[in-house]
C-alpha cells in the first residue's frame, strides 16, 4: 500500500470517526479521532484522561503520525509532550518522519527533527527521510532535512529497473527526484550542496537516471546547468536491447528525444 493510499485512509476517517479499544471521551471518541478533527481542546481532555498519546493504531498510523500528516504542529507537540514515540512504524516501515516529509508537511518534520527524529533511518523500501521527500518532490522539507546536516549524496537501497533500460540500484536523493521530474526538490537538493553527478551504488549519476526515465528538456536541462558531466555511461545488463551507451545514446534510444539537442550543445561546450 503506498504513501498515498495512507493519506486517503487517513482523510476519510476524519469524516468516518474510525475508533478502535482505547480511552474514549464522553461520545465515544478516540484521541485518534480527536487528532483527525483538529480538535486539540478534546485531545488534551483525553490525554489528561489517561489516554496513550501512542493509541489507536488506526490502519497502521499512530496519531503523532496523523498530525504530522496534515502539518498540525500543535497537535504533533502535545502528542510529544505526552510521550508521543518516533521511532514507531507504519505500514511500509514508514516513521513518523518518513510520512511528514513525504506529505511536504515543512512544519511538522522541523518539529520532528527538533524532538530528536532520526533523519537517516530508513522504510522498508530503503529510503531515509530526504529521500522520502525527495521522492515525493516535497521541495521545503528537503531545505529543512538538509540543514539538520543529513548527508545530502548518500545512497539509498532502492532499485528501479524499467522496459529498455539499465538497473539502477541506490540512487541519491537527486537521482530519485530527477527519476520523477521533480524539479524544484532537485533545486532544494542542489542549493543544499547535492553533488551533480553524485552516483547510484553502481555509478549512475543523475543525468542518467534523468534520461532512462525519459525526463523532458526542463529537467535534463536544470542538470546540465548546473554542470553534470554529459560523457557519463551506463551499462544494461538484463531484460534490455541495447548494452552500454553514453548519455547521448541513450538518449537517443530511450530517451526524450528533444533533449538531444541539450546533451549535443553540453558535449560541444
Amino acid at each position: 500500500m503506498s504513501l498515498g493510499v495512507l493519506v486517503a485512509i487517513i482523510l476519510w476517517q476524519q469524516f468516518a470517526g474510525e475508533s478502535v479499544g482505547s480511552v474514549s471521551d464522553r461520545y465515544g471518541g478516540s484521541l485518534s479521532d480527536a487528532v483527525t478533527s483538529v480538535d486539540l481542546d478534546r485531545a488534551k481532555v483525553l490525554l489528561g484522561g489517561g489516554a496513550d498519546a501512542n493509541e489507536p493504531v488506526v490502519q497502521g498510523f499512530t496519531p503523532i503520525m496523523r498530525a504530522a500528516i496534515r502539518d498540525d504542529t500543535e497537535m504533533v507537540d502535545l502528542l510529544l509532550d505526552a510521550g508521543a514515540d518516533l521511532d514507531a512504524v507504519a505500514l511500509e516501515g514508514l516513521a513518523v518522519l518518513h510520512i511528514a516529509a513525504e506529505a511536504g508537511a515543512v512544519n511538522a518534520v522541523g518539529a520532528l527533527l527538533g524532538a530528536g527524529a532520526d533523519p537517516d533511518v530508513r522504510s522498508h523500501n530503503g529510503m531515509n527521510a530526504l529521500e522520502h521527500a525527495a521522492a515525493a518532490g516535497s521541495a521545503g522539507a528537503i531545505r529543512i532535512i538538509a540543514v539538520t546536516g543529513a548527508d545530502v549524496d548518500a545512497q539509498s537501497e532502492i532499485t528501479t529497473q524499467g522496459h529498455g533500460y539499465p538497473v539502477d540500484i541506490g540512487s541519491t536523493a537527486l537521482g530519485i527526484a530527477a527519476r520523477s521530474g521533480h524539479t524544484e526538490a532537485m533545486v532544494a537538493l542542489l542549493d543544499s550542496g547535492a553533488f551533480v553527478d553524485a552516483p547510484s551504488l553502481i555509478g549512475h549519476t543523475p543525468l542518467l537516471v534523468a534520461i532512462f526515465a525519459g525526463q523532458p528538456p526542463e529537467v535534463v536541462s536544470l542538470l546540465l546547468d548546473a554542470g553534470a558531466d554529459p560523457t557519463v555511461t551506463a551499462v544494461c545488463r538484463t531484460r534490455c536491447s541495447y548494452d552500454v551507451g553514453d548519455a547521448l545514446t541513450w538518449a537517443h534510444r530511450i530517451g526524450d528525444p528533444s533533449v538531444v539537442p541539450l546533451i549535443e550543445a553540453a558535449l560541444d561546450r
